[in-house]
């Protein structure tokens, strides 16, 4: 199997199947990433729509300096910060729900969603900055350096966020006077 930078390689060569299998690849987590970032899915879908269109018209533009899924993620993350700085100008408020799981009947099934759906609004709470580094960290599993360069950070400041971001959230979980059981 070739390697993204192969691919991307042969893609600014003219090989425009090489795009087609990075899209295939990637579009998982690059919609994932953005509805998670942006909150609903018609607005994830058309953001990771962008994020392809824009390394099919940047890839040349790729200098090999990260992972080319450092890179991928980077561009996602500026469009969702675009898209979230210009929804909040024409005062959109709200986040639609997400249900990634479906439907199910059972009482631990209906436990287990309804505190994923709390943790999903708390973490939706948290300053643009912090919200994006936990997604990364938590949902991507990415390193505190690749996120650092997705958010164009420097190291620390990517591990300050995540753990000012954690600390706001165990406030809000924790009881006051103690951890919970």
């Amino acid at each position: 199997m070739k390697s993204d930078i192969e691919l991307l390689q042969e893609f600014n060569k003219g090989k425009f199947e090489a795009f087609d299998q990075l899209v295939l690849r990637h579009q998982r987590d690059i919609y994932f990433l953005t509805l998670r970032l942006a909150g609903n899915e018609m607005e994830a879908e058309d953001l990771a729509q962008k994020t392809f269109i824009q390394v099919f018209i940047n890839g040349h533009k790729f200098k090999g300096k990260s992972q080319f899924k450092t890179w991928l993620f980077r561009i996602a993350v500026n469009l969702c910060k675009n898209h979230l700085r210009s929804r909040s100008r024409k005062n959109e408020f709200g986040m639609e729900e997400i249900d990634p799981a479906g439907e199910s009947t059972s009482l631990s099934s209906l436990i287990a969603k309804e505190k994923a759906k709390e943790l999903s609004d708390l973490v939706n709470k948290l300053p643009t900055k912090q919200r994006f580094t936990v997604i990364l960290r938590i949902y991507h599993e990415l390193s505190y350096r690749d996120i650092s360069r997705i958010m164009s950070c420097s190291l620390g400041t990517a591990k300050a966020n995540f753990h000012q971001a954690v600390k706001k959230l165990k406030a809000v979980i924790e009881p006051p006077g103690g951890k919970l059981e």
